[in-house]
């Protein structure tokens, strides 16, 4: 939505910080991670949409992140967690890029999660 509605030459990468593989064959990783993209970009019905896709293979996702960042005017960082506490924050990766970065970040989440505060998260985890 953000590139469709730009009006200069706005446009799409998707990345993915893959951790090394097992046998230290960096191509492994590089592959799982463009499967990653390619099944997100499904998912979110970008997928006959003109990006471009970057892997990185890393130990330190966080790292690996916030130097790709530097590279882009904006990052768009999706939520990490599931379930309702973990919900009512983001998870450690898009606030870390988040606190880490220069650029304009974005934080979503997907259709199926309500932002809720921590305390209703934790009232909903223990039925309270």
């Amino acid at each position: 939505e953000f590139v469709a509605a730009d009006e200069t030459d706005a446009s799409l990468t998707l990345l993915n910080v893959q951790p090394p593989a097992d046998d230290d064959a960096d191509a492994s990783a590089t592959e799982r991670g463009a499967a990653v993209i390619d099944a997100l970009a499904e998912r979110a019905g970008i997928k006959y949409m003109t990006y471009d896709t970057e892997v990185v293979v890393s130990t330190d996702t966080e790292a690996a992140v916030i130097d790709a960042a530097a590279d882009f005017d904006m990052v768009y960082a999706g939520a990490t967690r599931s379930g309702p506490v973990s919900q009512a924050v983001f998870g450690s990766i898009p606030e870390a890029v988040g606190a880490g970065v220069d650029q304009t970040v974005v934080m979503a989440r997907g259709p199926d999660n309500t932002p809720m505060s921590v305390r209703d998260a934790i009232t909903r985890r223990f039925g309270g």
